[in-house]
């Protein structure tokens, strides 16, 4: 009470920060393991896919993402939005085709490209991390096109967006046979 006075109070109102709260929320998600992590994440994902979230429990693609998003996410909620493409079953819609054509690149090379990727992927006896970017580095040498030119094609063909999870990981998660169809339809949807 001795050190208290009137005139020492700040008359400017106090100010919260929410720019660094949610800094903040971000590291501490990221001091999280990875199964706590998929147990936060559960409820926000299941309702961002329209899923239960015993549905979205039963679906295999939500564990092995975790750790994808992990140094990507500040909220839960952002969470949602960066993985709706796992639960999508069947083929993409792209509204915006154009969206799929490379940097420097025509329609035509995109298409080429998303098609050899197909091929590519095909032919892999093994579908790991490794045997996807060693077979996508090779082609986009066949091609001539540099690497983030056919990663961008790859990328929104297989996911739907111009930013995702890391790729080879992401289409290791998606599958072989979901990959391939997302492939071809992003190809024909570029090609008509």
């Amino acid at each position: 009470i001795a050190a208290f006075s009137i005139e020492g109070i700040n008359p400017a109102p106090a100010a919260f920060p929410y720019e660094k709260l949610v800094w903040l929320n971000g590291v501490y998600i990221r001091q999280l393991d990875d199964d706590d992590l998929y147990r936060r994440l559960l409820p926000f994902v299941a309702r961002g896919a329209g899923l239960s979230e015993q549905q979205m429990a039963a679906r295999a693609e939500l564990r092995p993402a975790v750790p994808l998003i992990k140094e990507r996410i500040k909220t839960l909620a952002e969470a949602a939005p960066m993985l709706d493409f796992f639960f999508v079953d069947g083929v993409l819609d792209y509204p915006n085709p154009q969206e799929l054509v490379g940097e420097k690149m025509t329609p035509a090379q995109s298409v080429e490209a998303l098609r050899a990727s197909r091929a590519a992927l095909a032919g892999l006896t093994i579908f790991d991390r490794e045997s996807v970017e060693t077979s996508l580095r090779s082609l986009s040498d066949e091609l001539g096109l540099k690497i983030r030119q056919l990663l961008h094609v790859v990328r929104v063909a297989v996911t739907g967006a111009k930013v995702s999870p890391p790729l080879f990981e992401t289409i290791v998660i998606l599958g072989r046979e979901r990959s391939l169809v997302r492939l071809a339809s992003a190809a024909d949807a570029l090609a008509t």
